[in-house]
């Protein structure tokens, strides 16, 4: 330590050390004892250094004192490690009509109707139990669509009260093209504060049954990002960044339609990594694209590509049926921090720093003998990446081992649809050849390298040894990956994951086959469960804590 720096009172000296970022109150804490002993002695500094650790953020909006929030903060990673949860709701009648999808928005459970009356229920997470009166509602609450076009997608921001969908035209009403609308949340009419809470989108063919429509917020939820894709050809797929802002008093909501991207015609789908950065699929060759989003004063709409990524090149005689990203809710809906929240945390998973999962499906050409491979993409590294495309001039493709290695995991999955969500950089999903195991794979690189050390010293579960824990997902084991390199007849070359993860898994013994998980990134998991001889289904909601 400088001589200068110990002839500072402890006042002083914290005033500095407190304005260091937390990779180096970590080097601090390693050069001599007074530093060690000032930061292992600040409740303030540990909460710095965990909450970098966890890759969260502060939510200054909740009061609490700085040595409950790193308490907390500790409780939550300890909840995790060992899946250790309680039950918030068990078994939660679910809506009568023919809901398709559910979701954790924002304090709500949200189940969309694709039906001939299109529609969603809602209904808050913690609300008391129903009356006599809503006991054949369960508490749920009804909204209608104004339109009965075959509902296309739907998102919400509920901390705007604002739902957004985009649905095939009504005949009845005379529409000749698809439509996207903004509505009140609570009640399903126009927005209030929307100038035009309806806008029409052109379409190849607005009543083919093929059309796909993926809508996620962008820009933090300032504009809407649509894609629109025609099955099973996909010859042709279609993006419009709309501005779309009734929540902003002084601004007014409009479109451009030359809002279109004919750049990228063969994209499948996409993901938002960053409020201006998106990542699209592109078939054809397979690509990843990384694409900045225009600002709100940009007087060209449209998606800007940064890079093209490589996805692992496979052997002749073999093709990808069409990948996807799985995103939260499959546009169902985005959550954040509104005021209704179902919330104990004083922080928040810190968004930049999650994990995208895309899958994919291999086969022959002939389509014999389909088998599934999903990748984990680190938010982070893609946008480091971008980052840096946007300095330079280049438009080659960057092949997989220019990116792939630190940036992604390749696995062989057996885990299908609807069962697998995304929690921060966790996954959460259940294994279809076992309906009764949960598994959670946690791709942070701090808590890997402590699981790897822990088990190396021989404490912590382990992979063959399962340490009974006390909570309503029963008993857990954990498991440790840094590398894997692929080497089998699918993929042309070895293909070389580095990105590090620990997994836990739990056989839960009081969970009912369950068709769909819920989450909210954070601490809430939802089951739905099938129903028992028709009927609605059951909802049950545990709190990981």
């Amino acid at each position: 330590m400088c001589l200068l720096l110990q002839k500072l009172c402890v006042e002083l000296l914290f005033e500095i050390v407190s304005c260091l970022p937390p990779h180096d109150l970590r080097a601090c804490r390693q050069t001599c004892k007074r530093l060690s002993g000032l930061i292992e002695g600040s409740p303030l500094l540990q909460y710095m250094i965990s909450r970098a650790n966890s890759c969260v953020v502060d939510v200054p909006s909740l009061p609490a004192p700085v040595d409950s929030r790193l308490d907390a903060l500790r409780r939550w990673e300890r909840a995790w490690e060992r899946l250790s949860a309680h039950t918030l709701v068990r078994g939660l009648r679910g809506p009568e009509g023919e809901v398709t999808h559910y979701a954790i928005c924002d304090g709500f459970l949200i189940g969309v109707d694709k039906s001939r009356t299109p529609g969603y229920y809602y209904r808050p997470i913690c609300a008391p139990p129903p009356s006599q009166d809503d006991d054949e509602r369960g508490g749920w609450t009804r909204v209608d669509f104004p339109s009965r076009g075959a509902l296309l997608a739907v998102v919400f921001a509920v901390e705007h009260d604002l739902a957004v969908v985009v649905s095939h035209p009504d005949r009845s009403l005379g529409e000749t093209m698809a439509h996207l609308r903004l509505l009140d949340f609570r009640t399903g009419a126009a927005h209030p504060l929307a100038a035009d809470s309806t806008i029409p989108i052109m379409t190849l063919d607005v009543f083919d049954t093929g059309l796909q429509v993926q809508a996620e917020f962008v820009r933090n939820g300032d504009a809407i990002l649509i894609q629109m894709k025609h099955e099973p050809s996909m010859e042709r797929a279609r993006r419009r960044v709309l501005p779309v802002v009734p929540h902003r008093m002084e601004d007014r909501t409009h479109h451009s339609p030359t809002g279109m991207d004919t750049s990228l015609y063969t994209s499948q789908s996409f993901a938002v990594m960053a409020p201006d950065i998106v990542a699209v699929l592109q078939s054809q060759p397979d690509v990843l694209v990384l694409c900045r989003v225009p600002s709100a004063d940009d007087p060209d709409p449209t998606l800007t590509p940064l890079c093209h990524l490589a996805l692992p090149a496979l052997r002749s005689g073999l093709r990808h049926l069409p990948l996807r990203f799985d995103t939260d809710g499959t546009g169902i809906g985005t959550s954040k921090r509104g005021r209704d929240r179902y919330r104990r945390l004083p922080f928040a998973n810190d968004t930049a720093h999650g994990v995208v999962r895309l899958t994919m499906l291999v086969t022959t050409m002939e389509g014999y003998r389909a088998l599934r491979w999903s990748i984990a993409l680190s938010r982070k590294a893609l946008l480091l990446l971008a980052a840096a495309a946007a300095t330079g001039a280049s438009s080659s493709v960057v092949p997989w081992g220019g990116w792939g290695p630190r940036a992604a995991y390749v696995f062989q999955e057996e885990f299908g649809w609807g069962k697998v969500r995304c929690a921060g950089q966790r996954w959460v999903w259940l294994i279809e050849s076992e309906p009764s195991t949960l598994l959670v794979r946690d791709f942070n690189a701090f808590r890997a390298k402590r699981a790897h050390s822990e088990r190396a010293e021989g404490r912590g579960p382990s992979a063959d040894r399962h340490d009974a824990v006390r909570g309503a997902l029963g008993a857990s084991a954990v498991a440790v990956h840094s590398k894997s390199v692929l080497a089998n007849a699918y993929f042309a070359e070895d293909v070389t994951s580095g990105l590090p993860y620990c997994e836990t898994a739990t056989q839960e013994h009081t969970f009912r086959p369950c068709r769909q998980i819920l989450t909210d990134g954070e601490h809430l998991l939802g089951f739905v469960c099938e129903p028992v001889g028709g009927g609605p289904s059951s909802i049950d909601l545990v709190a990981v804590e």
